[in-house]
């Protein structure tokens, strides 16, 4: 059913999802709309072209703009008309104006939509926030979802962050380690520096990580000779320490499969969290193999983690809850299905912790609205 618009005076309406409909070829290259249908180079530059100044149709809005400078000043938006890929026209057109934007969908499935959408119309850094997976999944899927959760709240601390980051309702009800674990538990090893590499195993040992032959996975590392290879859980990739003597003498990124170096690093940052564990195991026996080791137990979200996302986010962070109504009912069966609830926030709390942002929703058909509105002009 067509979606009313305002007087033909108001900017036309916008094909949103006819321009943005994303496909995959067989390249894993991502074609726009009908840009398979064109033959030169040139006309498929100025499409995407096209694209990316789509949000420049309605910015010059006397009531977007309202809209965002209500957000500016900390205060509230509601942005109607918001369906399909209209969402991402939306974010990024609220990321060129604002500092920071912090976008929260309902589910995964809603989460990756959005991000396939995004490099269409917004051209700078989207990131993603994910849900840890639960307790009974496959330990290295688990370990890489809170490496990237990890990763997130690290670089958020050392104020770099994305211009738009995406995520869902498991994941901003799931705690992230408290700002004081994060900075009371790291190491940082530079070129030239001395190393005790037995310390060093002992302390890893301590908090979690597992001694093997060859590291493969977060949360590993393993010792021959000159050579230390450490994986921490927040890495894309393993590190190898070569020493002379007891003198670091160059650090590098490896590629897990060919052992080749893919980057140089001048120094490293490992971060680690207490161990549950009463009893360690020996770093100086003999390494398991990699695929004997134990559930990588230590590297799941625990009472341990105390904090929340809003703790690390900017004070200049603009909100924006895309169908907040089914928000509030995702959240109800996360809390209904979880084995353990006391370990996440309920929706109330999350709001609560997040209440200091300015805040705008976005709906398909809102049912009422706070604050400066604006529909979308698309159809």
């Amino acid at each position: 059913m067509p979606v009313a618009h305002r007087p033909s005076d108001r900017i036309a309406p916008i094909r949103v999802d006819r321009v943005l409909r994303l496909t995959k070829t067989g390249d894993s290259c991502y074609t726009m709309g009908r840009m398979n249908r064109l033959h030169s180079q040139e006309q498929q530059q100025r499409a995407a072209d096209r694209l990316l100044s789509l949000h420049e149709a309605f910015t010059e809005d006397a009531e977007f703009k309202a809209c965002v400078e209500s957000l500016a000043e900390g205060g509230n938006a509601t942005f109607d008309s918001v369906w399909g890929s209209a969402c991402a026209l939306l974010c990024g057109s609220l990321a060129k104006q604002l500092p920071s934007l912090l976008v929260v969908v309902k589910d995964l499935k809603s989460a990756d939509n959005l991000l396939d959408d995004l490099p269409t119309v917004f051209d700078a850094a989207v990131d993603r926030f994910p849900a840890c997976l639960p307790r009974s999944s496959n330990s290295l899927s688990v370990d890489l979802e809170y490496g990237d959760r990890l990763r997130m709240v690290k670089s958020l601390l050392a104020g770099d962050q994305a211009s738009i980051i995406v995520t869902t309702v498991d994941a901003i009800m799931q705690p992230v380690p408290a700002a004081s674990a994060l900075q009371g538990n790291v190491r940082t090893i530079a070129e030239g520096d001395t190393l005790d590499v037995d310390d060093l195993a002992q302390w890893l040992v301590e908090h979690g990580f597992h001694h093997t032959t060859a590291v493969e996975l977060p949360g590993e590392f393993s010792q021959r000779g000159g050579i230390f290879d450490v994986f921490a859980i927040d890495w894309t990739g393993p590190v190898r320490i070569e020493l002379f003597d007891d003198e670091v003498e160059s650090i590098r990124q490896f590629d897990t499969g060919t052992q080749r170096s893919v980057a140089t690093l001048s120094q490293i940052e490992i971060s680690v969290f207490e161990s549950p564990n009463e009893t360690f195991d020996d770093p100086l026996a003999d390494p398991e193999p990699a695929d004997e080791l134990p559930p990588a137990k230590d590297h799941l979200p625990t009472a341990r983690d105390t904090g929340h996302l809003a703790d690390y986010l900017p004070h200049n962070t603009v909100l924006l809850y895309v169908e907040p109504d089914g928000l509030r009912e995702q959240a109800d069966r996360t809390m209904e299905r979880a084995v353990n609830p006391g370990e996440l926030f309920g929706w109330d709390d999350v709001q609560q912790r997040l209440a200091h942002l300015a805040a705008a929703s976005a709906s398909a058909v809102t049912s009422g609205h706070l604050g400066a509105r604006f529909q979308l002009p698309v159809d």
